[in-house]
């Protein structure tokens, strides 16, 4: 993968979990409150300026009421892991 499409691939994330949030209608202050995420660390993931780990996506998907499940497909034999964003 190159860089530049590392990069789209963090924008398009940090659009996806942006989107999240304001459909839940939750500020990045709320969301930091709910998650135990920094308010900054948020702020530059929606800003593509940080990669979130795996915990922080799930963290922040479960509190706007996405089921992240439904975001990654995973068989049931772990060696397969795609994100439908």
């Amino acid at each position: 993968m190159t860089d530049k499409q590392l990069t789209t691939a963090r924008e398009n994330i940090a659009g996806f979990l942006k989107d999240c949030r304001i459909n839940a209608n939750l500020t990045q202050v709320k969301l930091a409150e709910l998650t135990g995420i920094d308010k900054d660390t948020i702020s530059r993931i929606e800003r593509a300026k940080y990669w979130p780990v795996l915990r922080q996506i799930v963290l922040i998907l479960t509190t706007c009421g996405v089921d992240y499940r439904n975001v990654f497909k995973v068989k049931k034999d772990f060696r397969y892991l795609s994100l439908s964003v």
